[in-house]
């Protein structure tokens, strides 16, 4: 792959678009295959760690747009 040092300046963005992506979907993948938290009679902590890890989907979404803009 050939970069000029424009392109490689947005090289890290990219990433934290891709990370915003896949916190977008691993969001959307908790909605549909997990229980709401709300539910769980008594979460134990592997629990509280997956649903907090999988509920950044909103503010994740605002990146991803942001830096898509950004791009454009």
């Amino acid at each position: 792959m050939i970069t000029t040092p424009a392109r490689r300046s947005s090289v890290h963005l990219d990433m934290f678009r891709g990370v915003a992506a896949l916190a977008v979907f691993v969001g959307h993948a908790r909605a549909v295959f997990l229980v709401d938290y709300q539910e769980i009679a008594e979460p134990n902590l592997f629990l509280k760690g997956v649903y907090w890890a999988t509920g950044f989907g909103h503010q994740a979404v605002m990146i991803f747009f942001l830096l898509s803009g950004y791009f454009i």
